[in-house]
């Protein structure tokens, strides 16, 4: 049986210092290729906190190559890029699992087509990830999974 996808989790695996892909990885990734193999880049991260990843891979902006976020959450082609499949969770439940991290007093992250939303974050949650952090924007869970709630204005920070 031949191998047909290879799919890969970026930090801290494929990319090495400064969130650039390995040389050795790029080398075997390109050799795959060759052999008709195609390499998909899966994180937890955002589609586009990715573009750097994406140009060095020659994958940016093309047609018939993939990125699993979110974790699996989302898949998307890159030309475009083109939201081929996301995973929501229901409102409610995401209500649920937030009133019951702030009674923990656990840090979270929400994540949403385009965006990331934390609570509570350290530090060491922020500062590792350059390119993804989208600003300090204060929201509430307006909108996310559908969900319009005041449960948490101004809880949440959006990255």
């Amino acid at each position: 049986m031949m191998i047909k996808l290879i799919a890969s989790d970026l930090d801290e695996t494929l990319l090495g210092p400064g969130s650039r892909v390995v040389k050795e990885n790029l080398r075997a990734i390109k050799k795959c290729q060759e052999l008709g193999i195609k390499f998909v880049p899966a994180t937890g991260r955002d589609f586009y906190s990715l573009r750097q990843t994406l140009e060095e891979l020659g994958q940016a902006d093309q047609a018939g190559q993939y990125t699993i976020c979110y974790n699996g959450g989302a898949v998307f082609e890159n030309k475009g890029p083109r939201l081929i499949s996301f995973t929501e969770m229901d409102g409610d439940l995401v209500e649920e699992i937030f009133k019951r991290g702030q009674e923990l007093g656990l840090g979270m992250h929400i994540y949403t087509e385009d965006q990331v939303y934390g609570y509570q974050l350290t530090q060491e949650e922020i500062e590792p990830r350059p390119g993804r952090l989208r600003g300090f924007a204060r929201r509430g869970l307006n909108g996310l999974a559908g969900q319009r709630s005041s449960l948490c204005q101004d809880s949440l920070r959006r990255y």
